[in-house]
């Protein structure tokens, strides 16, 4: 059934679109005709309101179910087709089939929960929030309009580039005019990717992102990760496992020769029978696997892959994994659920046993009162042990280490001349040098936590990738009546010394901070107002998780009371080993001692998923003498206690504000709605087999707590979070191979 809306003036006012792909003009102005498929009356009534709001978008017809809507489009050739993924009986597959009858045609989808989204992922179709704003529903209008009128412009290029290049034209990546100069030095004989790269118009990295959103080949990472099935090592030795399981079948790459495949940029990585998948680094290249098919004899279906995956594919399959070290794992059989159930019975009994005198009735409260004593006895003593730790390690080092770097490295060099801090020689290997931290890498940091190397592409502040291979980074901020400091954050966080990335902030305001947000809007700076405060923090955070570019690599949090300083997101990335891949004089990536290239995409060997940062809470410590007591808390937490916990390989907290996590592992698990959403994540985190690392020296200042009340709500508000999330994760925990022993025992703590 179709409702077919009649406009104030007569429809032959409203002309189709031209061949040309232009839009028919209405007295003059540019008509954009648009028929919506929307199943509730209510919805129907607000998008047409919204749609009123621009006059040069008419709504030409309506629609109650699928059938009617393909009906209705063939009828009235519509500009644009608005379809709410409600609509009974339209789905992504009439979608395409009505896109590929009216290529005329633009289509805008709203999802409205993600099986619907996931449905609809292979249609021609532009999407939008079913809560977007106005302004932004008529955005995505336009550009899907725009969008229609570029494919019809191009029509001549092969239909398998179609899609990417129109992705790359809406991120802006290209201009058209760019794309024109392009498509007339295009050769017939070369691939197309080699025109856009040779050119210089895009980088092969977004050209193969561009491909995989394309849906032309699944994107796939080639990189051995640890057998899940196992214990995951600790923090510290993430990056060696005793066993890893290589995505690529080693036989099955050996069908192409090695040369071969190096020069097409293809490695066959798996194969059944006659058939076999192919991973590509341009899986447009018709060519390579036309080759790849013709040497193997196989039929072959291709995936994408970073074209440096391919490559350390094929070198792992044809000289093996190398020698690099492996730590072994201990046996995760020892750590099961009944193994530690059984030893901590036999504690019990034995301290039962030899307690026995002392359980009588009589004696009950003292032998309670000691047990409680022993426990915070057990505690300080930790805290004690782990601030010696820390103070000798600054002080001292580890002289072993120490002297072994200086018999290695210092001396005189090939040129004869002496070697950079020959002169103070002796007093490294009395071990006066501050050796300090190292980070995951193995890379020693100075006293200002620098990174030591000798290599001057890998010094820390020179190695600043361009704004083309920067991994894109969303800033979230949750915000609840913060009027007194909002400006302060945002400033900081609009000041950053980095190109790509995007501030996302979700404001459940209800005082003037709402208003005070509306001059931050911007392309760079998202604002997303909720009208309700539903799961609090945790809740705001899904919601920007939920609306994040779908380009996000990491996440970055933080609270409204912090300041950011403008070289932080370099600083995360750096302990992701994000900065690492400086080129050697054959172009190839520069290995970091493990078998691997440093830098790229995440990988699955690599556990690690977040690194929490130093909150410096000193913006107003000397306010009164709470302020002052708050900041001593933090201090002796942050240097000492959680510094500790780093260094012996303990459970580390994130602790709610600067931290940076891999959006990929954030996609996975979501924010949850407990009063405590970073302790919660820390568990579920440490329970998937991912970890955490603290460093005291990526550092943003903040605010203390300031008066009695908001002291006492805070510390009650984490007391029950932390209670109850121990509460419900306590026999997962303690079960689980994918925690150490001290992982578990600080858990306890």
């Amino acid at each position: 059934m179709a409702w077919t809306h009649v406009p104030r003036r007569p429809v032959r006012l409203l002309p189709r679109r031209r061949r040309d792909g232009s839009v028919g003009t209405q007295r003059g102005r540019r008509v954009i005709r648009v028929l919506v498929a929307e199943g509730h009356p209510a919805s129907r009534e607000d998008l047409r309101a919204v749609l009123a709001l621009d006059r040069e978008v008419q709504v030409v017809g309506e629609t109650l179910d699928g059938r009617s809507t393909l009906e209705l489009a063939r009828k009235l050739h519509p500009d644009l087709l608005f379809v709410d993924g409600s609509v009974p009986g339209m789905g992504g597959l009439d979608a395409g089939a009505l896109s590929s009858e009216l290529p005329e045609t633009g289509i805008v989808f709203l999802p409205p929960d993600p099986a619907s989204h996931e449905a609809w992922l292979g249609a021609p179709a532009g999407r939008v929030a079913k809560d977007a704003t106005s302004d932004e529903l008529l955005h995505a209008i336009r550009t899907a309009v725009s969008a229609t009128a570029t494919r019809q412009r191009f029509g001549w290029i092969p239909e398998a580039w179609r899609r990417p290049i129109e992705i790359l034209l809406e991120s802006g990546t290209i201009a058209e005019d760019q794309v024109d100069a392009a498509l007339a030095e295009y050769c017939r004989e070369e691939s197309l990717a080699d025109t856009f790269i040779s050119g210089g118009l895009t980088t092969q990295r977004e050209l193969t992102e561009s491909l995989e959103r394309a849906r032309v080949a699944p994107l796939l990472s080639l990189s051995p990760y640890p057998e899940l099935g196992a214990a995951i090592a600790p923090t510290e030795a993430r990056f060696s496992s005793a066993h890893l399981v290589d995505p690529v079948d080693p036989i099955a790459a050996r069908r192409l020769p090695i040369e071969l495949g190096r020069s097409l940029g293809v490695v066959i990585i798996a194969t059944s029978g006659e058939e076999g998948v192919v991973a590509m680094a341009d899986p447009l290249d018709e060519g390579a696997l036309a080759e790849a098919e013709r040497r193997t004899q196989l039929r072959l279906f291709r995936v994408a892959a970073p074209v440096e995956h391919v490559q350390d594919a094929l070198l792992r399959a044809w000289t093996g994994p190398g020698t690099r070290p492996v730590l072994a794992i201990p046996d995760p059989s020892l750590r099961s659920a009944a193994v530690f159930g059984a030893i901590s019975a036999g504690l019990f009994a034995a301290l039962a046993f030899a307690l026995r005198a002392a359980l009588a009735p009589q004696y009950l409260f003292s032998v309670l009162a000691l047990c409680c004593g022993l426990f915070f006895f057990l505690y300080a003593l930790k805290y004690y042990v782990t601030s010696a730790a820390v103070i000798l390690l600054s002080l001292f080092g580890n002289p072993l280490s120490t002297l072994a770097r200086r018999v290695t490295e210092h001396g005189e060099t090939g040129g004869g001349n002496v070697a950079p801090d020959e002169s103070n020689g002796a007093d490294t290997a009395r071990g006066a040098h501050k050796e300090g931290y190292r980070t995951l890498r193995g890379e020693p940091l100075d006293a200002i936590g620098s990174v030591v190397v000798s290599d001057p592409w890998l010094r820390m502040g020179e190695l600043r990738l361009p704004a083309e291979q920067q991994p894109f980074v969303s800033v979230h901020v949750a915000l609840y009546n913060e009027a007194r400091v909002v400006d302060r954050l945002l400033a900081a966080c609009t000041s950053f010394d980095y190109k790509s990335y995007e501030v996302i902030v979700v404001d459940d305001s209800t005082d003037e901070t709402t208003a005070l947000l509306e001059r931050w809007k911007s392309s760079q700076v998202r604002v997303i107002h909720r009208s309700s405060r539903k799961g609090f923090k945790g809740g705001a955070l899904q919601e920007a998780l939920r609306r994040m570019n779908p380009r996000t690599e990491y996440v970055l949090i933080f609270d409204a009371d912090f300041v950011p300083p403008a070289d932080a997101i370099w600083h995360f990335l750096d302990y992701f080993g994000r900065l690492g891949r400086p080129r050697d004089g054959n172009g190839q990536g520069v290995s970091n001692g493990d078998g691997h290239t440093v830098g790229g995409v995440p990988q699955n060997g690599d556990r690690l998923a977040a690194v929490q940062g130093y909150q410096w809470h000193m913006l107003n410590a000397s306010e009164n003498w709470i302020t002052k007591g708050v900041r001593a808390e933090f201090a002796g937490s942050y240097v000492l206690e959680r510094t500790g916990q780093e260094l012996f390989g303990a459970m580390k907290m994130i602790s709610g504000s600067v931290y940076m996590i891999r959006a990929d592992v954030l996609r996975k698990l979501g924010w949850s709605t407990s009063i405590t959403e970073d302790w919660e994540l820390t568990i579920r985190l440490y329970l998937a087999g991912y970890k955490v690392l603290y460093t005291p020296y990526i550092q943003a200042p903040a605010e203390c707590v300031s008066t009695v009340r908001r002291l006492v709500k805070q510390r009650m508000r984490w007391a029950e979070g932390h209670t109850y999330n121990v509460k419900k994760y306590f026999f997962q925990v303690i079960s689980s191979p994918n925690l150490s022993f001290k992982e578990k025992l600080e858990f306890c703590f």
